[in-house]
């Protein structure tokens, strides 16, 4: 038995060396991530961090478009190098940026306009955060594409590192913003600095690619890109939707502690959601050469609980322990509900890994599914929320039957059942 499992290490070691490498890098992210944010849930208290998380969800939306971005590029990426291309990764390079900038200034018009009626629906207390984020969206479209190239050219000790400047970017500029007492306004600061510092230095990560000759790829919107954007944007309002939902019925105080426990609940998301990006490039070259795939898609759920595990058995045996050293007494009205927040993550990084998988491979029927269970969440906290307890509850059912139902369509495409072929 130990010569098996050995063996099938040592078959795969590229695989869990890549994840590892990852999973530091976004593990050391997500670190600096959250020491920011207890950071300023305890500087500011749990009414201010409300309002800052509401502000922050917003971000999480824009996210969505750079890793579609980054998943798009990643995956024409890692087709040129499988087909020898190289001169495509320098016309990715040189020339995605003129279109995408055109749609970055447009969505910073559209949501400077809007953000009036944003500041009031989500009782923000003032509008000027708003406005200095809206400013800097375009640039948050550039960087996506650099860390596409570096993800399907399977570079991921460049990504990783990438990575880490991002986290130290936020991290000690938050802390000097908020020392400064620049509030609100600083965290969207260090944000943005952490966005254009990393695209900075991914430039000259990648200025090896510059020396072939460009050779023209579509970069169109596609169905493909279709079926992927709709899979981010259904992924991404599963942890965001709750946290505005519960800005607008509650008051900023419960809206606050209720961010501190999904907070700690997407540590297992983000500490696992290296194996995704790993999974993606690798399932994407082995379609394209028409090679077995499915076993890896295996090796990844089952990392993913690997991770999770851990984090969910700390927070069902020591909610009040983890919750009074980050963030602080003040934190510990739902310290019962946080393994149960847990256990949701776990369910989510399941369905997340899922989905990359079928974008991988071009299998859309699990986006349809996503998009159902996004409506179903949206109309059932809309008529239920009597209190946080209930909305959880309602997350943790979802995410549970949606798990299923993706396992039972894996299973019938992995039988090849012609009513799943696309």
């Amino acid at each position: 038995m130990k010569q098996k499992i050995k063996d099938l290490f040592l078959k795969n070691k590229d695989f869990i060396k890549d994840n590892a490498l990852l999973l530091f890098s976004i593990g050391f992210l997500g670190l600096c991530g959250y020491i920011f944010h207890f950071l300023v849930a305890r500087s500011l208290g749990p009414a201010d961090y409300g309002t800052i998380n509401g502000l922050l969800s917003f971000n999480y939306l824009v996210i969505v478009i750079l890793t579609f971005i980054q998943l798009i590029v990643a995956g024409l990426a890692s087709k040129s190098i499988a087909l020898g291309n190289k001169g495509q990764l320098t016309y990715l390079f040189k020339y995605s940026k003129k279109k995408l900038i055109f749609i970055g200034v447009g969505l910073s018009i559209l949501f400077l306009i809007l953000s009036p009626l944003i500041k009031d629906f989500f009782n923000f207390e003032s509008i000027f955060p708003l406005q200095l984020w809206s400013l800097f969206i375009v640039f948050w479209f550039l960087l996506p594409i650099n860390r596409g190239l570096l993800q399907g050219m399977q570079s991921f000790k460049k990504l990783g590192i990438n990575y880490v400047l991002e986290g130290l970017t936020k991290l000690f500029g938050g802390f000097i913003f908020i020392k400064l007492g620049f509030g609100i306004s600083g965290v969207m600061l260090a944000i943005i600095l952490s966005i254009l510092i990393p695209y900075l230095f991914s430039i000259l990560q990648l200025r090896n690619i510059l020396n072939f000759k460009p050779e023209k790829i579509d970069f169109i919107f596609s169905k493909d890109s279709f079926f992927t954007l709709a899979t981010l944007f259904s992924l991404t309002f599963f942890y965001t939707a709750d946290v505005l939902l519960v800005k607008h019925f509650f008051e900023n105080t419960i809206a606050g502690l209720y961010s501190s426990i999904a907070l700690l609940g997407r540590i297992i998301f983000f500490a696992a959601s290296s194996v995704s990006m790993v999974l993606f490039p690798k399932v994407s070259q082995l379609h394209h050469l028409g090679k077995k795939h499915f076993r890896t898609l295996y090796y990844s759920l089952f990392l993913v609980i690997l991770v999770g595990a851990p984090f969910l058995l700390i927070y069902l045996l020591f909610p009040n322990v983890v919750i009074s050293s980050l963030f602080g007494s003040d934190y510990f009205v739902y310290s019962s509900l946080l393994w149960k927040f847990g256990l949701i993550m776990i369910l989510f990084t399941l369905v997340y890994t899922i989905s990359f998988y079928n974008l991988a491979i071009k299998k859309y029927m699990g986006v349809y599914l996503l998009i159902l269970f996004n409506i179903l969440q949206t109309i059932f906290i809309l008529i239920f929320h009597n209190n946080i307890g209930q909305i959880i509850s309602i997350l943790l059912y979802l995410i549970s039957i949606q798990f299923i139902l993706l396992l039972i369509i894996l299973k019938l495409s992995n039988n090849k059942n012609k009513f799943l072929n696309n």
